[in-house]
């Protein structure tokens, strides 16, 4: 008797990012996407009209997929470069700070966040820049005793943006979705990434961090989680089907293009999938 009544103690107390019912949304309701690169979608086939040119934010991301699909009012605060610190305070490209987009009338958050605080894409450039044998000084990695720095804060930072979202947003569904998975389980291929051995599974930990940080953030304030990650690791930069795109010069990418190792338009529908897969039943 005693065993079963812990056990349904442990089931009313499961965190709510367990959930068993989908996301009931009207169209119309105001939707706020906010986050990095990976959520913006640089680009990715047309530009978010009114967006600055350097947020890469796009027509085709995964939020304005989700928006179109659901009929909803889409303001995409996602933005290239953006950390947490972007999300809660600072103007990138002259913009207000992302979470100004949320308000009491929103009814549905995604957020991608985390990687640039801890120069999680950056520094798979910078190596691979170094690979092709530019000088230290252009490919410019930041320094791993930085980056563990800035790991030892990041679940923090992650739950304020959590916190701040819901303090504007009591009656909205927060979700957060990890990144997309780039680095293959074993091996790798040198002509779309040309890292090492050691460098390729330095990034597959950094990854493996981020995702286990964002999971514990979600289920610590108890809002959703797509674990994206997951979703695209057959997809990763070497698949057959990729959902990444490998390594280019950067002279070959000027103005509204998609840089290295972010996700390309199959990438974007994907994760919009998953999204709705997740939150929706779909």
């Amino acid at each position: 008797m005693r065993r079963w009544i812990l056990s349904l103690f442990g089931m009313l107390f499961l965190p709510a990012a367990v959930h068993a019912a989908p996301v009931q949304l009207v169209p119309g309701e105001k939707y706020v996407a906010m986050g990095s690169s990976f959520a913006a979608g640089p680009g990715l086939v047309r530009q978010a009209e009114g967006s600055p040119l350097n947020c890469g934010r796009s027509q085709n991301n995964y939020a304005h997929i989700l928006a179109e699909r659901h009929r909803l009012n889409l303001v995409d605060a996602s933005c290239s470069g953006a950390t947490t610190l972007d999300i809660l305070y600072r103007r990138e490209f002259n913009q207000p700070p992302q979470i100004d987009a949320v308000d009491a009338a929103t009814r549905l958050v995604t957020i991608t966040i985390g990687g640039n605080d801890v120069s999680y894409m950056a520094n798979v450039i910078a190596q691979t820049c170094l690979s092709r044998g530019f000088a230290p000084a252009r490919c410019r990695p930041t320094a791993d005793a930085d980056v563990e720095r800035v790991f030892t804060e990041l679940e923090a930072r992650m739950t304020a943006v959590v916190d701040a979202t819901r303090g504007r947003a009591p009656n909205a569904t927060i979700v957060l979705v990890d990144y997309f998975t780039i680095v293959p389980e074993s091996g790798g291929c040198p002509n779309l990434m040309p890292l090492s051995d050691v460098q390729l599974r330095s990034a597959a930990m950094i990854a493996r961090r981020l995702a286990d940080i964002t999971a514990r953030v979600a289920e610590q304030r108890r809002v959703w989680l797509v674990k994206l990650s997951t979703a695209s690791a057959t997809h990763n930069v070497c698949a057959r089907d990729p959902w990444i795109q490998g390594y280019q010069p950067r002279n070959d990418w000027p103005g509204f293009k998609t840089p290295p190792y972010h996700p390309n338009l199959a990438g974007m529908t994907g994760a919009a999938d998953v999204i709705d897969r997740t939150l929706f039943g779909r």
